[in-house]
């Protein structure tokens, strides 16, 4: 290929990259980061600029400042400079290719890159990526000539120097820049000095440069890089270091975006699949001096990259990639070039090569995804601007200003007050800034914008305060990237009443303080409960506070629950001894819940262990259960709407079942607890429901009178009897009212066992009221691993209990301390106690567990059984007063 034609070609290809680069420049909503961007770039003055971002470098925004007074601030207009960084970008990768490798990588550089769908993403990005892609190539020309010249040229050096200040003075990736640089030097120069004699000029003058550069760099050290941790302190997540990272990142080259990678699509699969190979093909670049230091700069950059984003507890992104890619493609086309000894294959590989990336950029960017595109902040803008009048208020965290929201603000005339939360702002703070736009008896449209990436309030604490006392619906609007969660208030908001708690001990934390109402409340008003609690010890899990109410018959009827965090939003896992954590617990009642009071219980718990963390008894420290008795909740009347409209029943004038589909259905088992959620429409005075479930020889009746008229739930239980057979039917009566027919209902037969099953262990242990405990199987030698571990149990029963008893299985240390657990009914549920029958036998199963904290424990242990009534955590006592029996003594527990 002659000069002239390959200067033709790249012409074409720089024009078939800009085409692509402003195909849509203005489509996509600007997003966070891009806000911040255009803020910066429009202060009144140069200096004002270089300083409004308090996270990243100013040389950017100084430029941006420039570019805005000649072109403006729209969206297309701001996004002209990324693309002309991604044009010179896109003509010095085939230069340095050129350079390195010849023309025909020149030119196969040029089409790689100008088709490349994370390059045309950082050229269409108002930020600093396409220049931090151009000043690393710049960096890499300067390196190879420094590294292989005998005698470098001048404009090396200068190369070096400004581009290592300028990606310093960029982006905080810069210090990725300068450690991998430095590597690869030292790498070249001791490579070089164990062949010849060590040129000690170059080495000395490269250290001097470098020294230099760090000197000029420690403004910016010292006044905002050393706060990026602190910054991000809200949203740490350190990237894994796994092999699936480094397939993403591969991904992650040909994507036009992280939210790709992230979602995973199959198109991209199969393209990363597809051009995996030139991965490969790229090692051939190594054949020459330029290569190999091309690979080393990318390997040595790539890998500080990792360690200085798990430093600082960032996770990886695309943006981060833009550094390298020019690398990485230049290599391709570099390795591609050397098989032009087989001009057929070589022709062949480099044509399906650039098939390939053509089709990743047709696939991806192509496609108008908007899961795949920036945070819709326009189109949440003109939804406020729809919605929301004078007076209303937009609440945002955020950790600098909501620079996205305010660039469309009164460009499509949103009526509202935004209002900036600070990240890491307790309540009294947050409650401070929201009441100053709030008065008494004044009713205010509040919207609460929910950015997904901002994690300035994990634990809810915003939407639990909002929501306190407030009654109705809530507005809701998503578009990709964020929400809206709307909600009238009538006045100014007030923390819910703080108090001491009872200290119960959940072993990695104690309960200090709750938010329970002193009063009696609305049955239909959401109720916020915040918690406190103090670390024992240093965290070893993120855990959860988790709230429920039960009814005055033990049914669970509410629950909900938050993590518990700092202000800061640091998880439990992070903390230290002593330090204290919160969760904001927002509850909202069932519809129709009538007044009475109702017990709370908390449990706390974490993913590692989802059935909760013990209760410690304060005197003897062994577990004395899951959920923490906190108290009543005392509720009045509540003014509730009308049930929907749905399968009514209708008793008598004035009293109708509103819903049917809540009754139960399917066939019941002897002994089953049926729990029955009867909603009520009542018009008329209240008076007396008698609900019976009947058999063919025995009747079980209830009667109560619902509190209030209008919509009112009714709860009622029956224990079906244990010799319950053949047909059921469930009736209800209003008053004097003829009784009405719900549902009719089939007992399924249980095959009883006789004859007692083989066990390896016989126990005969008596729990008089309920039956013995024939015998066990249980392994001798155990393993602390994750595993479930079976342990078999064979209960003979005495007789059908009241109330229906839970069994748990325990493995204790010597000390007596809990190593692995399971609870639960009987056969997975299937035979209550309530249902046993004389002279049977019941085969029950319980996979134990063991805790976290135990996993790899090595030693001797005991295992032993109980039974207990999970609504009280009462126990049932052996026939030897024991509220325990011992199953087995010094089993023998090795590292899993």
């Amino acid at each position: 290929m002659t000069s002239r034609r390959a200067l033709g070609w790249a012409v074409l290809i720089l024009l078939l990259a800009t085409g692509l680069r402003a195909w849509n420049l203005g489509q996509q909503s600007l997003w966070f980061d891009e806000g911040i961007a255009w803020h910066a770039a429009t202060r009144p003055t140069l200096g004002a600029a270089l300083v409004d971002d308090p996270t990243n470098p100013p040389l950017y925004f100084g430029l941006l400042f420039g570019w805005v007074r000649l072109l403006g601030d729209s969206e297309v207009a701001m996004r002209t400079l990324p693309l002309f960084e991604g044009m010179l970008l896109v003509a010095l990768i085939g230069a340095a290719a050129r350079r390195w490798f010849g023309r025909r990588a020149g030119t196969l550089a040029l089409i790689l890159a100008a088709l490349n769908p994370l390059l045309w993403w950082a050229s269409q990005e108002i930020r600093m990526y396409s220049q931090m892609g151009l000043l690393g190539l710049w960096l890499a020309l300067g390196l190879v000539e420094i590294a292989t010249k005998p005698k470098p040229p001048r404009w090396a050096w200068i190369a070096v120097i400004a581009a290592e200040l300028g990606t310093l003075y960029t982006h905080n990736t810069g210090i990725v820049v300068l450690g991998a640089v430095n590597l690869v030097f030292a790498a070249a120069w001791i490579g070089s000095a164990a062949r010849r004699r060590p040129d000690w000029r170059r080495a000395g003058l490269w250290a001097i440069a470098q020294i230099g550069i760090v000197l000029a760099w420690s403004p910016e050290l010292v006044s905002r890089f050393i706060n990026v941790s602190t910054d991000n302190a809200a949203t740490l997540k350190p990237p894994t270091l796994t092999l699936d990272l480094i397939w993403q990142s591969w991904q992650g080259l040909w994507a036009a975006s992280w939210e790709m990678v992230r979602a995973n699509p199959a198109a991209l699969q199969w393209i990363a699949v597809g051009l995996l190979p030139l991965a490969a093909l790229a090692l051939l670049a190594a054949r020459r001096t330029a290569g190999r230091l091309v690979l080393g700069l990318l390997a040595a950059g790539y890998a500080t990259l990792l360690a200085a984003l798990a430093v600082i507890g960032v996770d990886l992104h695309s943006r981060y990639l833009v550094l390298f890619a020019p690398l990485a493609l230049i290599a391709i086309a570099g390795g591609l070039s050397n098989l032009s000894k087989h001009y057929r294959l070589s022709t062949l590989v480099q044509t399906l090569a650039v098939i390939g990336v053509a089709a990743a950029w047709i696939v991806l960017p192509g496609q108008a995804n908007p899961a795949y595109q920036h945070d819709q902040a326009r189109e949440m803008a003109a939804y406020y601007a729809g919605e929301l009048q004078p007076g209303d208020l937009v609440l945002a965290w955020t950790y600098a200003e909501r620079y996205d929201l305010m660039y469309y603000w009164d460009r499509l005339g949103v009526a509202a007050e935004r209002v900036e939360l600070p990240e890491g702002a307790d309540a009294e703070h947050v409650l401070s800034l929201i009441n100053t736009h709030l008065a008494e008896g004044q009713s205010v449209r509040v919207e609460r914008n929910i950015w997904y990436m901002q994690g300035a309030d994990a634990r809810g604490m915003l939407p639990c305060l909002l929501g306190n006392g407030t009654t109705g619906s809530l507005f809701q609007w998503t578009v990709n990237g964020m929400a809206s969660e709307g909600i009238i208030l009538h006045g100014t908001l007030a923390h819910p009443p703080r108090r001491a708690a009872v200290p119960y001990d959940f072993g990695m934390v104690t309960l200090r303080q709750t938010g329970l109402p002193e009063s009696a409340l609305p049955a239909n008003t959401r109720i916020c409960i915040p918690f406190e609690a103090q670390m024992n010890a240093a965290g070893t899990m993120p855990l959860r506070a988790s709230l429920k109410i039960l009814n005055r018959l033990g049914m669970e009827i509410a629950s909900s629950d938050a993590p518990l965090m700092t202000a800061a939003q640091i998880d439990t896992a992070r903390l230290a001894e002593g330090e204290a954590a919160q969760a904001y617990v927002l509850i909202e009642l069932p519809q129709g819940t009538p007044p009475g009071d109702y017990p709370i219980q908390l449990r706390v718990y974490s993913a590692a262990q989802p059935s909760g963390l013990d209760v410690l008894d304060p005197v003897s420290r062994t577990p004395a259960g899951k959920n923490a008795a906190l108290g009543d909740l005392h509720l009045v009347a509540g003014d509730w709407p009308p049930f929907a409209a749905g399968c009514a029943i209708e008793m008598s004038p004035g009293i109708t079942l509103a819903d049917c589909s809540r009754l139960p259905g399917g066939p019941l088992a002897p002994g089953q607890t049926l729990l029955l959620t009867l909603p009520w429409q009542i018009e008329t005075l209240p008076q007396p429901i008698t609900v019976s479930l009947a058999g063919s020889d025995w009747t079980l009746a209830n009667t109560d009178t619902p509190a209030t008229r209008g919509a009112v739930l009714d709860w009622r239980t029956f224990t079906l009897p244990a010799s319950a057979a053949g047909a059921l039917t469930l009736s209800a009566q209003a008053g004097d009212n003829p009784p009405v027919i719900l549902g009719e209902f089939a007992i399924d037969t249980l095959a009883v066992l006789s004859t007692p099953p083989a066990v390896n262990h016989l126990a005969e242990i008596e729990f008089p009221g309920v039956g013995t405990l024939y015998g066990f199987d249980a392994p001798d030698r155990l393993t602390s691993g994750l595993a479930p571990i079976d342990i078999g149990l064979v209960w003979r029963p005495s007789q059908a209990t009241e109330n229906s008893l839970a069994v748990t299985v325990q493995l204790l240390d010597g000390q007596g301390k809990l190593l692995a657990q399971h609870d639960g009914a009987p056969a997975y549920g299937s035979r209550p106690t309530t249902g046993w029958q004389p002279g049977e036998y019941v085969i029950d199963i319980h996979p134990i567990v063991f805790r976290e904290e135990a996993v790899g424990y090595v030693g001797q242990a005991r295992l032993i059984v109980a039974l207990y009534d999970p609504l009280t955590g009462q126990r049932v006592l052996t026939a030897s007063g024991l509220d325990y029996s011992s199953l087995l003594e010094g089993i023998l527990v090795e590292r899993g």
